[in-house]
Formats: structure tokens, sequence, C-alpha cells
């Protein structure tokens, strides 16, 4: 099942990679500085806010699809996607009011309103996407995901052309899914038919999906503090130099561990669920070599080109500061993603995910304490 999804999901994450690559181009050259750090801040807290509230229905549908018997399956779509429906509702609510009310710089509170609107859309495609994966429907998942990424940036670079600014990218984010629920939500309600909402279901999948949001949210704690503290020493422009770096070294590593991650967590689950734990060892070994031969040179040659890569990917204004950061970034990718795809599965494949959460909070604890230090002095 591994090596099938890893060549299935080839194509989708070749796509990534590609709309990666033009969204950093595009984006540092339609925005000013100043508008593409509105957007990195914006999307941190978009990105946040969606983890905090979405993301344990995702972790669930993921986690359980395997172990559901054929007349079980329909009580696990019907409470999934009742609760989604009910989350949303109070989520477009409260974030509405929130962004209204608050008292910031007008440009920012417009990207922040067109990345947070789109959160619903998004769940409801990722949970599709958390089940087709699942069910080992590898050519689904990704002709989805292929839609939506370069749905996105097709949007938002068209919006940047009207002139909409910071707003333009989460504008994408947002609409890129919406477009797609029509052609996967009715066929996945149909999962539902003859189900009903469980409470007692709900509250097992919130037990163990809430401690996996939580790490979620603490590892967005790790990725986006920095541009927060950036903005507060050296304004917005800086925080842009410092996204347009960190995008090119992380996402050209994300999109290598996204890759086998998303053929491999499904393996993995469907390995020891049907397997047993005989047939899980035999699939880490082969999923943790495959990680390593892939990501250690990748994280070597990102970190090696980060001059001249820069020089081609960023805008002029950009790319001086960008390609000082992009060596260390590469590091940190290489790490992360080596924990969150291949280590970290350990917690979720156990259901001991609030072991997982203690594991996120003391680099995510140290790494707020360390942007307070050295970003002042460096």
């Amino acid at each position: 099942m591994f090596w099938r999804g890893v060549w299935g999901y080839l194509p989708a994450n070749i796509v990534q990679g590609v709309v990666g690559f033009l969204a950093i181009i595009l984006f540092t050259r339609l925005l000013s500085p100043e508008d593409f750090g509105r957007y990195a801040l914006a999307f941190s807290v978009m990105t946040l806010a969606h983890v905090a509230v979405f993301s344990w229905l995702e972790a669930a549908m993921a986690r359980f699809w395997a172990a559901q018997t054929p007349g079980a399956a329909q009580g696990h779509f019907a409470s999934l996607y009742r609760t989604a429906f009910v989350l949303s509702a109070g989520f477009l609510v409260v974030t509405g009011l929130v962004v209204w009310l608050l008292p910031t710089d007008p440009l920012f509170k417009l990207a922040l309103a067109a990345g947070l609107a789109g959160a619903p859309a998004r769940c409801m495609v990722k949970l599709a996407q958390e089940r087709f994966r699942a069910e080992g429907e590898v050519g689904k998942s990704a002709r989805l995901d292929m839609a939506v990424t370069a749905g996105g940036l097709a949007i938002g670079v068209g919006f940047a052309l009207a002139g909409m600014g910071a707003a333009a990218p989460l504008l994408g984010l947002g609409l890129a899914p919406l477009a797609a629920l029509p052609f996967v939500l009715p066929g996945e309600l149909k999962q539902a038919r003859g189900g009903a909402f469980e409470a007692g279901r709900v509250r097992d999948y919130a037990m163990y999906g809430y401690p996996i949001a939580a790490s979620l949210a603490l590892t967005v704690v790790l990725s986006s503090t920095d541009r927060f503290v950036l903005d507060a020493y050296l304004g917005e422009a800086a925080v842009g130099a410092y996204h347009a770096s960190y995008s090119i070294a992380n996402r050209t590593l994300d999109v290598l561990f996204l890759w086998l991650g998303t053929a491999g967590q499904p393996a993995l689950v469907m390995a020891l669920e049907r397997g047993g734990m005989d047939r899980l060892k035999v699939a880490a070994r082969e999923q943790l070599s495959t990680f390593l031969l892939v990501g250690l040179p990748a994280a070597a040659g990102v970190a090696l080109v980060a001059r001249p890569l820069s020089e081609v990917l960023i805008g002029e204004e950009l790319r001086t500061a960008a390609a000082s950061v992009t060596p260390w970034i590469a590091l940190s990718a290489l790490l992360f993603g080596l924990t969150a795809y291949y280590f970290g599965q350990a917690f979720t494949l156990g259901k001991k995910t609030k072991r997982l959460l203690i594991a996120m909070a003391i680099p995510a604890g140290a790494n707020v304490i360390l942007n307070l230090i050295l970003v002042p002095r460096f």
C-alpha cells in the first residue's frame, strides 16, 4: 500500500512543488514587501484557527476509517460531518465578530477575514481527502489535491492582479476548496446515509483528535512565532523577507515529506489494524529508510544553493535577506519532516496522542523564548 501511494501521489506532489515555487515567484513580485508580510501574518493566524477548530475531525477520519465495520461506517460519517457543519457555523460567526472588532490595520484585517472565511470549506475538502487516503483511493485524493492547489494559485494571482494586496493569496486558498465542494461533498454525505449522530463516538474522536490538534497548533507556534516577533521589532517588510526564505526551504522539503507521509500514514494504520505489530514493523522500517534516503540529500541541496535559488525565485526587494536564512530553515524542515511524518506516527498509531502534545510543547516553548532573545540580537 505504501509504494502504491508513493507513486500514485507523485503527480499531486509535483503540482504542490510547482505551485509552491510559482507562489513565491509571483507573490513576491505582485505584492509589496509590506503586503507579503501581512499575508504571512494572516496565513499564520488562519492556520492556527483552522487547526484549533477543525483538525481533530480530520485526524479522526484518517485514523478510525480502517477500523469501521460495514454496519458502523454510516455512524462514523454522520457523526463527523454533522459535527463539522455545527463547528463551521459557529466558527464563521465568532471569527467574523473577532475580525470586525480587532483594532488593527484595515489591510491586515481584510487579509485575515479572507483567510478565516475559507476554513470551513477547507475542512470539508480535507475530510474527503482523508477518507480517500484511508480507503486507498489514491487517484481520487491526488486529483482533488491537484485541483484545489492549482485553483488556489490561479484565483490568488487573479485577485493580486486586481489589487487585493495581502488578501489575494488567502482568497485563493479559501475559494478553491469552496469550488470543489459540489463535486465531493454529495458523495461524502451519501456515506452517512442511514447513520445517526453518536455523541459517544464524537467524544472518543475528540479525546483522540484534540491532543493532535493541540500539537499541530504548537507546530504552528513553532513556524509562526518568529513572524510576529519580527513584526514587533522590525516591521512587516522584514516578515515578508523571512517568509519568502522560509517558503523556499520549507516548501521544498515539506512537499517531499508530505508526499511520503500522505502514502505512509494510511499504510501504517492499515498494517497495524489488519496485520498486527509484525506487519507494522516491516512497514515502518521501509518508510524510515525511504525518508532518510530522500530527505537528507534534499536538505543539503537546498542549503547549498540558497543564494542562486533566491535570485531566481524571489523578488529583488526581498532576495538578499532571504538567502541568509534559507540554510537554517532547510535544517529545521528536515528535522520537522522526520518528526511529523515518521516519529510522530507512533503516538497516533498507539492512540496515545496526549504524549504527542507533551512532546510538541517542549520545542514550541523553547521557540518562543529563543525568538524573543535572538531576533533583537541578530
